[in-house]
């Protein structure tokens, strides 16, 4: 069992505080419903009531994180054993591939997953990262990311800024793609790495962007090197059964060895 001290992550622009109540629109409710359901399957998981979740089996106790609570600790470990394997695939990438850049994750959600990339600046944007913390998702624990609590419709980065920006199955839950992929341009800097995994589907309350190979394909088309690497029916624990959805990883990233 490895353990994981309490430590200060660095928070950037997180505006609003813990202490305010804000109204949150049916979107962010229904992530936020999801997001609090997880939560308590992976104190489930992690205790071994759940044998396995999302294809990872429960931990044996010297595969478990541990720290001061048993919720941290279980999410700790879901983020070692799921959340940085799954990135790592769904992306098709080696740990070195951002060596010494600045890497922007799209979407992060409460887990800082491309910590998986070694020796890289990472920033985690994603506009829930207040109600994350309300909720019982920590930040303290990872002191080598920056959050960026905004939408990625209007990122808060100066223009040019970023060398490599990566999303996993969260771009499609933008309010508008071709606006994300205009700040997308905007902030990351020329040749810069641009690697996503998108999920295609018919529209949800929390996934309004219905998208396509033209879609992606005209977005990006300043992106050079900008092409669909993969689709594929499956992903790191979960396989898609519906005829009309699939996984795409569209990349100008190559694989590093």
């Amino acid at each position: 069992m490895r353990y994981y001290p309490q430590g200060l992550g660095e928070n950037m622009n997180l505006r609003q505080t813990l202490s305010q109540i804000l109204i949150l629109d049916p979107k962010y409710r229904s992530e936020l419903d999801f997001w609090k359901q997880h939560l308590n399957e992976l104190v489930l998981w992690y205790r071994g009531e759940i044998s396995s979740l999302y294809g990872e089996p429960a931990p044996k106790s010297k595969a478990q994180v541990a720290c001061f609570n048993e919720k941290d600790s279980a999410i700790l470990t879901w983020l070692e054993h799921h959340q940085k394997k799954k990135y790592l695939q769904d992306l098709q990438l080696k740990s070195n591939a951002f060596s010494g850049l600045k890497v922007l994750d799209i979407g992060s959600g409460p887990f800082p997953s491309a910590l998986v990339f070694k020796n890289c600046e990472l920033y985690c944007l994603d506009p829930l990262w207040p109600y994350y913390l309300q909720i019982g998702y920590p930040t303290h624990y990872y002191d080598k990311m920056r959050i960026v609590s905004a939408k990625a419709e209007s990122i808060p980065l100066g223009d040019n800024y970023i060398d490599a920006i990566i999303s996993v199955n969260a771009i499609d839950h933008v309010d508008s793609f071709l606006q994300v992929s205009k700040e997308i341009r905007r902030v990351l800097k020329k040749n810069g790495k641009l690697a996503m995994h998108i999920h295609y589907h018919e529209k949800t309350a929390t996934e309004p962007e219905v998208l396509n190979d033209n879609i992606v394909q005209e977005a990006f088309s300043w992106c050079q090197g900008w092409h669909k690497v993969t689709q594929s029916k499956k992903k790191r624990g979960y396989k898609i059964d519906s005829a009309s959805q699939i996984y795409t990883l569209w990349s100008n990233v190559h694989a590093v060895s």
